[in-house]
């Protein structure tokens, strides 16, 4: 998906979707509207494949992690592998932490 992907979360936006991260705001159904009124198919837009050195529409912004982060998480999705929850374990190298001067060790409260 390229520029198209645009008109799809504008339209989704102007059917009211907000907030989709939280589970109790998302509403599926909207963004099937969006997608059918912007004339796309959401499957299709979910399995279209693409090589992993592509130009991303986010790679222009610093998300704080490395694109070869991005590309070895993707690899190990694609192998159903999940990678740890790193203020529980240890750093799983995604560079968050580096750039942003920060621990990632939640510390527990002292007595």
């Amino acid at each position: 998906m390229g520029r198209e992907g645009f008109a799809l979360v504008r339209r989704a936006w102007e059917l009211g979707c907000r907030f989709d991260a939280w589970t109790s705001e998302f509403d599926f159904s909207l963004w099937e509207q969006a997608a059918a009124d912007c004339g796309l198919d959401l499957a299709d837009v979910a399995c279209e494949s693409f090589p992993l050195d592509a130009r991303l529409p986010w790679d222009h912004t610093s998300p704080g992690v490395s694109k070869g982060f991005l590309q070895r998480e993707w690899r190990r999705a694609a192998q159903g592998v999940t990678t740890p929850d790193c203020t529980r374990t240890s750093c799983v190298g995604c560079g968050v932490c580096p750039t942003l001067g920060v621990a990632n060790v939640i510390q527990e409260a002292r007595a």
